[in-house]
């Protein structure tokens, strides 16, 4: 096992046994993994004027988080490796809302022009 597995194994150890300061520590120790997939994902967003960094960002720490609440060492997976999963899902899950809600303003706008 890394250092940097083991170090998340023992933060998430504390935020499932109810440490309060744990969570942020996890924020700041998967910093560069959360700015990664939101780098990546940004870049696929961009042509369409999607979703904002920032906001990925936030999607993928309120992913982190659920990630720890639900991960399980004794498993075997690695904590990047599930936390990466409820990013990417999370990142699905608001990309589809997201252009849902641009059609439904479309669908909207067409209506009123229709009936004026």
């Amino acid at each position: 096992m890394s250092v940097v597995t083991c170090k998340n194994t023992a933060i998430i150890n504390r935020f499932q046994a109810g440490d309060a300061d744990a969570y942020p520590e996890l924020l700041n120790a998967n910093k560069g993994f959360l700015h990664l997939y939101a780098q990546r994902y940004y870049s696929l967003c961009v042509r369409r004027n999607d979703i904002d960094i920032e906001d990925l960002l936030q999607l993928g720490s309120i992913a982190l988080y659920r990630a720890a609440q639900k991960y399980d060492p004794n498993r075997g997976a690695k904590f990047i490796s599930y936390a990466g999963f409820y990013i990417r899902t999370e990142y699905s899950r608001a990309f589809r809302l997201h252009r849902l809600s641009n059609v439904l303003c479309l669908l909207t706008s067409r209506s009123i022009v229709m009936v004026i």
